[in-house]
């Protein structure tokens, strides 16, 4: 690895011009470092490298929007001489669960519980002869020299750091497989990196599993925190909720983010939270029309893992007709285009009023029928095609959705008694896809 000392102290100077400007964020930086000492998460690094793999980190501060808790991200892609620290990384297999597939396997049982792991990747630490290749520069005062620091456990920004993280916590969840048979299958299947988001059949079940998942993660010196249910029964349970300023137990208001949906847990209802963080409140507020830079920006960042396809597929249909015009990327859009483009904020706007049950197993015994979104899918081709040719892809789309959606469901063979079936919206179309002649 090429020296990387002077690259990392530029990038030191301009964190530190930046953090000048703003105190709140400079005062929030300097407790991240001081809480990676304070907790061991790092260390002073020696005057003498232990290792020949030496390499020094620049850093810098996430913020999340609706967040006010800065993140502290080493800079492991930085490059000096044209390497980087990630280019001498193994990523290693990629075992982070489907989010459809947490998300759809959250949705099936009656009583529902999340919960997430403090400091995931802090918690695994790094051996004594990789350390230096995770040194870091820092001073709390710019006249002075910097001194020179070492991560002793993962860090975010590092290429193996995910797969590293969650192969310990399910190589610990494997320890207890004969004894807690039902929690190791949830840590397997129902993690979501750090989020932990299962549902069940009943509290008697919840309150059991919730509670072995707790123990086994602790045993690895991972804590669940964060504990939040649609049945308060299930938390009163739980190992130090009630000291826990992250657990939702009652009030007039109880949202919890769940991995990019909003859930309500009073009426137990999922909700979209499509906000166009990336637009400038005065092209969303007023009539005044957007660049192609900033559609594309806004439609680009709209995510959503269960897919409102009806409102996403406007707005791709709409960037196409934008970029077949050929106009500038920071031209402002014609007025036919306009027109959609106000159209799209709005029903995007309106999405966050939408409201679908989250169980989508009632367990109904009287024969009645409950319709709710599961999932869609939705694609906008380039080429021109006919209808009855799209009608037919949509179609396929369908099926391909739902068969990946039973595949990622894992149902007992009590669990579902009807295969699913896929309605097309003519009789030509369905007769095509059951490959029966038309008369």
């Amino acid at each position: 690895m090429p020296e990387s000392y002077d690259t990392a102290m530029r990038r030191l100077r301009s964190i530190e011009k930046k953090l000048s400007k703003n105190d709140n964020l400079k005062r929030e930086y300097c407790e991240q470092i001081n809480n990676l000492l304070k907790n061991g998460y790092a260390e002073p690094a020696p005057n003498q490298s232990t290792s020949e793999r030496l390499w020094y980190l620049p850093h810098f501060a996430v913020t999340h929007p609706q967040k006010k808790k800065v993140r502290l991200v080493f800079d492991a892609a930085a490059r000096t001489n044209g390497k980087c620290l990630n280019d001498a990384l193994l990523t290693g297999p990629d075992l982070i669960r489907s989010l459809l597939g947490v998300l759809v396997r959250f949705r099936q049982g009656r009583v529902a519980v999340s919960a997430d792991i403090k400091e995931m990747f802090l918690r695994v630490k790094i051996r004594e002869e990789d350390r230096d290749s995770l040194r870091f520069l820092w001073r709390n005062n710019m006249h002075e020299n910097p001194q020179e620091y070492r991560m002793t456990s993962l860090i975010f920004g590092a290429a193996s750091s995910p797969c590293t993280a969650i192969y310990i916590k399910n190589r610990n969840a494997s320890e207890f497989e004969l004894e807690y048979p039902e929690a190791c299958k949830a840590i397997r299947l129902d993690h979501y990196v750090d989020d932990f988001l299962k549902s069940f059949n009943s509290i008697e079940e919840a309150r059991r599993v919730s509670k072995q998942v707790y123990e086994i993660h602790r045993k690895a010196a991972f804590e669940l925190r964060g504990w939040a249910s649609n049945e308060i029964e299930v938390l009163n349970e739980m190992p130090d909720t009630r000291n826990d300023d992250n657990v939702q137990l009652g009030g007039d208001t109880r949202i919890e983010k769940t991995l990019g949906l909003q859930w309500d847990i009073n009426n137990d209802a999922l909700g979209f939270n499509l906000g166009l963080r990336n637009t400038p409140t005065e092209v969303l507020e007023t009539s005044l029309p957007p660049t192609k830079r900033q559609v594309t920006s806004a439609v680009m960042s709209v995510f959503d893992p269960l897919g409102p396809s009806p409102v996403l597929i406007t707005g791709k249909c709409m960037l196409q007709d934008i970029w077949r015009s050929g106009i500038d990327w920071d031209e402002t859009i014609e007025a036919d285009a306009h027109k959609k483009w106000l159209k799209w904020v709005n029903d995007i706007k309106k999405l966050a009023s939408i409201r679908i049950p989250r169980c989508i197993s009632p367990g109904h015994t009287e024969g009645s029928y409950m319709f709710s979104l599961i999932a869609g899918k939705a694609r906008a081709p380039l080429k021109v095609i006919s209808i009855p040719r799209l009608e037919l892809k949509a179609a396929l789309l369908s099926a391909q959705l739902s068969l990946y959606e039973r595949q990622l469901s894992h149902y007992d063979a009590a669990g579902r008694t009807n295969d699913p079936i896929c309605r097309a919206p003519a009789e030509d179309i369905a007769l095509d896809t059951r490959g029966i002649e038309r008369k």
